[in-house]
């Protein structure tokens, strides 16, 4: 109900790797690195500033199509629900900012990207009386 959403622009760091879970649903995560720049007057020129890393969690369909479309080097806006996660383990706190993926794409002020839209089949045939509706452009 009070999620937070997030809009994360960066570079994907790792490879994306893809998982079944016990339900069956079918998920994807990659690290989404996001590197600010500044204007440093001193030596009249821009400067990276320090990267923040997100892992990028994305489920069903859009994990599927991320898998077949995305690179380590990419770069993409990330739009979904941030979360932190804390845990203890190896006698250390870690700390880890997720993204679960409502919408992700290329960012296209860096690049061109062709979109080519995924046809899956049906599982189960639709009964003959069945209006299906189609959109035209």
């Amino acid at each position: 109900m009070f999620d937070t959403y997030t809009t994360v622009l960066g570079n994907v760091a790792t490879p994306p790797k893809s998982f079944v879970v016990p339900s069956g649903a079918s998920m994807v995560t990659f690290r989404l690195a996001s590197t600010p720049r500044k204007y440093d007057k001193e030596k009249g020129g821009w400067k990276d500033c320090p990267s923040s890393f997100y892992t990028v969690v994305a489920w069903k369909m859009l994990g599927e199509n991320i898998a077949g479309s995305v690179s380590v080097g990419d770069p993409l806006m990330v739009m979904g629900r941030l979360r932190v996660r804390e845990w203890e383990g190896d006698k250390q706190r870690h700390t880890v900012a997720e993204i679960e993926a409502i919408s992700v794409g290329h960012d296209l002020s860096r690049g061109t990207s062709a979109f080519r839209r995924v046809v899956r089949p049906h599982a189960d045939p639709l009964p003959p009386d069945t209006v299906t509706l189609t959109r035209t452009r």
